[in-house]
């Protein structure tokens, strides 16, 4: 979505609000699962990673895309890195991603396997970075009520 049709669809949500209503979006960083993407690209650089996660309304500018509407915007940041102990896992959760990935890893199934297998381990977890968050936006500045 371009930044036209977001600030409009955002403007209306805010007429939409009562006075003391909240706007509540959650979004994820431009760093989130970049191990995990690592990895995939790595083994096979023909995998089409995704890039439709965010919109580009990220953690780094959804809150200053959500100030051009309402007065007071808050950003909550979460804490939720992973460890993931399970090679099979991190298999399953690729060959869930869109585009091509679940079909290049289905054909390659053995070396991808030996390939997660020689990186992740109950001894050796694979730690993949999570940046989530999300925004608070209020239609007034001052908002007791949360």
């Amino acid at each position: 979505m371009d930044f036209e049709k977001r600030y409009e669809l955002l403007r209306k949500c805010a007429m939409l609000l009562k006075e003391d209503g909240m706007f509540y979006a959650s979004t994820v960083g431009q760093t989130h699962m970049r191990e995990l993407f690592t990895l995939i690209a790595e083994f096979d650089p023909e995998i089409e990673l995704p890039t439709w996660m965010s919109e580009n309304f990220e953690l780094e500018n959804g809150g200053r895309q959500l100030e051009e509407v309402f007065p007071k915007v808050l950003v909550e940041e979460q804490e939720n890195n992973l460890l993931v102990p399970d090679p099979q896992a991190v298999y399953d959760y690729v060959d869930s991603l869109p585009g091509n990935a679940g079909e290049v890893l289905r054909q390659k199934k053995k070396s991808w396997m030996k390939y997660l297998k020689d990186k992740i381990s109950e001894d050796t977890p694979y730690f993949i970075h999570k940046s989530t968050g999300a925004f608070q936006a209020f239609k007034e500045v001052t908002c007791e009520k949360y």
